[in-house]
Protein backbone atom coordinates (compact mmCIF):
# COMPACT_ATOMS: atom_id res chain seq x y z
CA UNK A 1 0.00 0.00 0.00
CA UNK A 2 2.78 2.52 0.82
CA UNK A 3 4.72 1.59 -2.59
CA UNK A 4 1.69 2.51 -4.84
CA UNK A 5 0.96 5.97 -3.00
CA UNK A 6 4.51 6.35 -3.60
CA UNK A 7 4.21 5.57 -6.76
CA UNK A 8 1.34 7.11 -7.85
CA UNK A 9 2.88 10.39 -6.53
CA UNK A 10 5.79 10.26 -8.48
CA UNK A 11 4.18 9.11 -11.82
CA UNK A 12 1.24 11.77 -11.26
CA UNK A 13 0.98 15.79 -11.65
CA UNK A 14 0.56 16.18 -7.60
CA UNK A 15 4.16 17.36 -7.12
CA UNK A 16 3.68 20.22 -9.85
CA UNK A 17 0.43 21.15 -8.14
CA UNK A 18 2.13 20.74 -4.76
CA UNK A 19 4.73 23.41 -6.23
CA UNK A 20 2.31 25.81 -7.57
CA UNK A 21 0.49 25.83 -4.14
CA UNK A 22 3.91 26.96 -2.91
CA UNK A 23 4.65 30.00 -4.91
CA UNK A 24 1.28 31.54 -4.45
CA UNK A 25 1.62 31.20 -0.24
CA UNK A 26 3.32 34.30 1.39
CA UNK A 27 7.06 33.41 2.23
CA UNK A 28 8.04 33.23 5.75
CA UNK A 29 9.89 36.18 5.27
CA UNK A 30 7.32 38.08 3.88
CA UNK A 31 5.77 37.28 7.37
CA UNK A 32 8.79 38.78 9.41
CA UNK A 33 8.90 41.60 7.46
CA UNK A 34 5.32 42.44 8.70
CA UNK A 35 6.31 42.24 12.14
CA UNK A 36 8.63 43.86 14.42
CA UNK A 37 10.77 40.45 14.68
CA UNK A 38 14.06 40.87 13.20
CA UNK A 39 15.24 37.56 11.96
CA UNK A 40 18.38 35.68 13.22
CA UNK A 41 21.28 35.09 10.12
CA UNK A 42 21.91 32.13 9.74
CA UNK A 43 25.66 30.43 10.12
CA UNK A 44 26.84 28.24 6.87
CA UNK A 45 26.29 25.07 8.12
CA UNK A 46 22.67 25.97 8.94
CA UNK A 47 22.34 27.56 5.35
CA UNK A 48 23.73 24.15 3.82
CA UNK A 49 21.36 22.15 6.09
CA UNK A 50 18.37 24.25 5.31
CA UNK A 51 19.17 23.78 2.07
CA UNK A 52 20.27 19.93 1.37
CA UNK A 53 17.17 17.88 0.16
CA UNK A 54 19.11 15.00 1.61
CA UNK A 55 18.70 16.07 5.38
CA UNK A 56 14.94 16.09 5.19
CA UNK A 57 13.22 13.85 7.78
CA UNK A 58 10.20 12.21 5.88
CA UNK A 59 10.15 9.44 8.83
CA UNK A 60 11.38 5.97 8.99
CA UNK A 61 8.50 4.43 7.03
CA UNK A 62 8.57 6.99 4.25
CA UNK A 63 12.25 6.69 4.01
CA UNK A 64 12.42 2.63 4.48
CA UNK A 65 9.96 2.63 0.88
CA UNK A 66 12.31 5.07 -1.20
CA UNK A 67 14.80 3.06 -0.16
CA UNK A 68 13.40 0.02 -1.35
CA UNK A 69 12.13 1.25 -4.40
CA UNK A 70 15.30 2.41 -5.02
CA UNK A 71 17.41 -0.68 -4.69
CA UNK A 72 14.39 -2.59 -6.91
CA UNK A 73 15.49 0.33 -9.59
CA UNK A 74 11.68 1.10 -9.41
CA UNK A 75 11.95 5.05 -8.65
CA UNK A 76 15.94 6.93 -9.56
CA UNK A 77 17.85 9.20 -7.45
CA UNK A 78 16.22 11.97 -9.00
CA UNK A 79 12.70 10.41 -7.61
CA UNK A 80 13.88 10.69 -4.48
CA UNK A 81 15.19 14.20 -3.76
CA UNK A 82 12.20 15.13 -5.23
CA UNK A 83 9.57 13.63 -2.76
CA UNK A 84 12.15 15.02 -0.41
CA UNK A 85 11.76 18.69 -1.49
CA UNK A 86 8.47 18.19 -1.88
CA UNK A 87 8.14 17.27 1.94
CA UNK A 88 9.95 20.19 2.60
CA UNK A 89 8.06 22.65 0.41
CA UNK A 90 4.56 21.09 2.19
CA UNK A 91 6.13 21.95 5.65
CA UNK A 92 7.32 25.39 4.84
CA UNK A 93 3.78 26.20 3.15
CA UNK A 94 1.99 24.28 6.11
CA UNK A 95 4.08 26.58 8.52
CA UNK A 96 3.81 29.98 6.74
CA UNK A 97 -0.28 29.46 6.80
CA UNK A 98 0.10 28.59 10.83
CA UNK A 99 2.00 32.42 10.80
CA UNK A 100 -0.64 33.94 8.97
CA UNK A 101 -3.62 32.83 11.42
CA UNK A 102 -1.16 33.34 14.29
CA UNK A 103 -2.34 36.40 16.23
CA UNK A 104 1.37 37.16 17.22
CA UNK A 105 1.18 39.14 13.98
CA UNK A 106 -0.12 41.63 15.18
CA UNK A 107 1.85 44.45 17.14
CA UNK A 108 -0.97 44.69 19.84
CA UNK A 109 -0.74 41.13 20.67
CA UNK A 110 3.04 40.99 20.58
CA UNK A 111 3.31 43.82 23.26
CA UNK A 112 0.78 42.37 25.24
CA UNK A 113 3.66 40.74 27.91
CA UNK A 114 2.96 43.64 30.26
CA UNK A 115 0.32 42.04 31.60
CA UNK A 116 2.74 39.18 32.87
CA UNK A 117 2.80 40.00 36.65
CA UNK A 118 6.70 38.99 37.19
CA UNK A 119 7.53 41.02 33.91
CA UNK A 120 6.36 44.00 35.66
CA UNK A 121 7.65 43.62 38.89
CA UNK A 122 11.66 42.43 37.32
CA UNK A 123 11.45 44.60 33.96
CA UNK A 124 8.94 47.61 34.71
CA UNK A 125 10.58 50.01 32.12
CA UNK A 126 10.00 47.22 29.00
CA UNK A 127 6.28 46.48 30.95
CA UNK A 128 5.81 50.62 30.42
CA UNK A 129 6.85 50.60 27.08
CA UNK A 130 5.26 47.82 25.75
CA UNK A 131 2.34 49.35 27.61
CA UNK A 132 2.55 52.81 25.69
CA UNK A 133 2.80 50.88 22.14
CA UNK A 134 -0.37 48.87 23.06
CA UNK A 135 -2.20 52.33 24.18
CA UNK A 136 -1.01 54.02 20.92
CA UNK A 137 -2.93 51.40 19.03
CA UNK A 138 -5.88 51.20 20.85
CA UNK A 139 -6.59 54.84 21.04
CA UNK A 140 -5.81 54.83 17.42
CA UNK A 141 -8.76 52.35 17.15
CA UNK A 142 -10.68 54.77 18.65
CA UNK A 143 -11.02 52.19 21.88
CA UNK A 144 -9.78 55.05 24.51
CA UNK A 145 -9.24 59.17 24.92
CA UNK A 146 -6.20 59.82 24.28
CA UNK A 147 -5.81 62.10 27.78
CA UNK A 148 -6.37 59.03 29.63
CA UNK A 149 -3.20 57.67 28.42
CA UNK A 150 -0.89 59.61 29.97
CA UNK A 151 -2.72 59.26 33.21
CA UNK A 152 -2.88 54.94 32.02
CA UNK A 153 0.54 54.86 32.26
CA UNK A 154 1.22 57.08 35.75
CA UNK A 155 -1.16 54.64 37.08
CA UNK A 156 1.59 52.19 35.59
CA UNK A 157 4.35 53.36 36.80
CA UNK A 158 3.11 53.01 40.46
CA UNK A 159 1.55 49.78 40.28
CA UNK A 160 4.78 48.79 38.98
CA UNK A 161 6.75 50.11 42.22
CA UNK A 162 4.14 48.13 44.22
CA UNK A 163 5.17 45.14 42.70
CA UNK A 164 8.68 45.43 42.97
CA UNK A 165 8.31 46.56 46.46
CA UNK A 166 6.35 43.90 47.76
CA UNK A 167 7.48 40.40 48.05
CA UNK A 168 4.87 38.06 48.95
CA UNK A 169 2.64 40.55 49.53
CA UNK A 170 1.22 40.50 46.22
CA UNK A 171 -0.92 36.87 45.74
CA UNK A 172 0.94 36.33 42.13
CA UNK A 173 -0.63 34.01 40.08
CA UNK A 174 1.40 30.33 39.57
CA UNK A 175 0.39 27.26 37.86
CA UNK A 176 -1.67 26.00 34.88
CA UNK A 177 -4.86 27.14 35.87
CA UNK A 178 -3.72 30.63 37.13
CA UNK A 179 -6.20 33.99 36.03
CA UNK A 180 -4.51 36.86 35.04
CA UNK A 181 -7.95 38.41 35.08
CA UNK A 182 -8.21 37.21 39.10
CA UNK A 183 -4.88 38.83 39.66
CA UNK A 184 -5.48 41.91 38.31
CA UNK A 185 -9.20 42.38 39.88
CA UNK A 186 -7.78 41.98 43.52
CA UNK A 187 -4.85 44.73 42.47
CA UNK A 188 -6.71 47.14 40.78
CA UNK A 189 -10.41 47.07 40.66
CA UNK A 190 -11.17 48.08 44.21
CA UNK A 191 -8.48 51.14 43.90
CA UNK A 192 -9.73 54.10 43.03
CA UNK A 193 -6.00 55.45 42.39
CA UNK A 194 -5.73 52.44 39.69
CA UNK A 195 -9.43 52.81 37.83
CA UNK A 196 -8.08 54.18 34.79
CA UNK A 197 -5.22 51.13 34.33
CA UNK A 198 -8.32 48.66 35.64
CA UNK A 199 -10.15 49.72 32.60
CA UNK A 200 -7.36 49.36 29.38
CA UNK A 201 -6.66 46.07 31.36
CA UNK A 202 -10.03 44.81 31.22
CA UNK A 203 -9.97 45.57 27.06
CA UNK A 204 -7.25 43.57 26.33
CA UNK A 205 -8.49 40.85 28.59
CA UNK A 206 -11.65 40.50 26.69
CA UNK A 207 -9.80 40.72 23.40
CA UNK A 208 -11.12 38.09 20.87
CA UNK A 209 -8.74 34.75 19.89
CA UNK A 210 -10.53 34.05 17.39
CA UNK A 211 -13.78 32.70 15.43
CA UNK A 212 -13.70 29.18 16.50
CA UNK A 213 -16.20 29.77 19.75
CA UNK A 214 -18.61 31.25 16.66
CA UNK A 215 -17.88 28.88 14.58
CA UNK A 216 -17.99 25.63 17.03
CA UNK A 217 -21.98 27.30 17.55
CA UNK A 218 -22.37 27.27 14.26
CA UNK A 219 -22.04 23.54 14.61
CA UNK A 220 -23.74 23.22 17.51
CA UNK A 221 -27.21 24.45 15.24
CA UNK A 222 -26.70 22.34 12.26
CA UNK A 223 -26.73 19.48 14.09
CA UNK A 224 -29.60 20.49 16.41
CA UNK A 225 -31.44 21.32 13.11
CA UNK A 226 -30.26 17.84 11.78
CA UNK A 227 -31.61 16.09 14.74
CA UNK A 228 -35.02 17.69 14.63
CA UNK A 229 -35.82 17.22 10.97
CA UNK A 230 -34.91 13.23 11.40
CA UNK A 231 -37.55 13.22 14.45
Amino acid sequence: MGEAAILSHMQGKKHRLLLAACSSTPSVTTFMSQSNVTPQPMSSNEAISATNKRQINIGFVADKLLTELKVRKKISEKDVLTVRKETKDFLVTAVTKLLEKCPLKYTLVRNLAWLDPQKIKEKPDLCEKQLRLCLQIISSAGQIRENKCDMILSQFRDFAVICKMSNDALEWPTGAHSRLDTFFHAQLAKEYAFKDLWEIVQKVLLLSHGQAFVERGFSINKNITVTNMKE
